[in-house]
C-alpha cells in the first residue's frame, strides 16, 4: 500500500512541477526571463520523471517476481509481462536521462523539448501496446 501512496505523491509532484512552468511560459515576455524563472523546476521535473519511471518499473518487476507460483502457464505469462515492463521501462528511462542531460548541458536552448516530445509519444505507445497485448496474454 505504501508504494501506491508514494507513486501517487510522485505523480502529483511531477504534474504540478510540469504545470507551473507552462503558466510561466505564458506570462514571461522573453525566453531569458522564462529560463530564469523555470530552469530549476524543469530540472526538478525531469529528475522526478526519471525517478518515477525507474521506481514504477522496479516495483512492477519486484511484485511480478514475488508472486510467481508453480503453475507453468502463470510462469510463462509473468515472464512475458516482465519482459514488457523491463523493455518499456528501459526505453522511457533512457529518454528521461537524455532529457535531463539536455537540460543540464544546454540550459539556455530548447534542445530538451525534443526529448520531451519523444517521451510523450513513448508513454502513449507503451499504453497502447499494453492495451493491445491484453488478448494475447489471456
Amino acid at each position: 500500500m505504501w508504494t501506491v501512496i508514494f507513486m501517487i505523491l510522485v505523480a502529483i509532484s511531477r504534474t504540478t512541477i510540469s504545470i507551473v512552468p507552462s503558466f510561466w511560459s505564458v506570462l514571461s515576455m522573453t525566453w531569458d526571463l522564462y529560463l530564469k524563472r523555470s530552469n530549476r523546476l524543469l530540472l526538478a521535473g525531469s529528475a522526478l520523471f526519471l525517478f518515477g519511471d525507474i521506481f514504477s518499473a522496479c516495483i512492477m518487476a519486484y511484485y511480478l517476481e514475488k508472486n510467481r507460483h508453480g503453475l507453468r502457464s502463470t510462469h510463462t505469462l509473468i515472464n512475458r509481462i516482465l519482459i514488457y515492463v523491463v523493455a518499456t521501462g528501459a526505453v522511457t528511462v533512457l529518454m528521461d536521462i537524455v532529457s535531463l542531460a539536455l537540460i543540464l548541458a544546454q540550459s539556455e536552448s530548447l534542445a530538451f523539448t525534443s526529448a520531451i516530445f519523444i517521451q510523450t509519444r513513448l508513454y502513449s505507445n507503451s499504453l497502447l501496446a499494453s492495451l493491445n497485448a491484453r488478448k494475447s496474454h489471456r
